[in-house]
């Protein structure tokens, strides 16, 4: 079981993985499991956020966040194997990119 928590109330439990993202500029809650997760808003990366993930694969958090956003690293992470978790209380995309980096690559 996967708990994840991004504060504000935007929280949610999986059987797998999950992530959660709250959106300081926009109050919006974005949740998902990975299980079940196809797409996720873009804009919930926008502007300054929370987020946590937990026991997601690498692959899937490539494809929630876009190629069009990661640019070139999307096809090194997308490949990539492994889990990543991560709790940022205050960040930005960049910010989850290195987190990820530092995890996968």
């Amino acid at each position: 079981m996967a708990d994840c928590d991004a504060g504000h109330g935007c929280s949610i439990s999986c059987s797998g993985g999950c992530g959660a993202i709250y959106n300081h500029g926009t109050g919006a809650c974005t949740k998902w499991c990975e299980s079940s997760v196809h797409k996720v808003d873009p804009a919930a990366f926008d502007g300054e956020f929370s987020i946590e993930v937990n026991d997601v694969s690498v692959g899937t958090l490539a494809s929630i966040i876009g190629e069009t956003r990661l640019g070139m690293t999307f096809k090194s992470l997308q490949g990539a194997g492994g889990k990543v978790s991560l709790k940022l209380p205050s960040t930005n995309l960049a910010g989850v990119i290195a987190e990820i980096g530092k995890q996968a690559l």
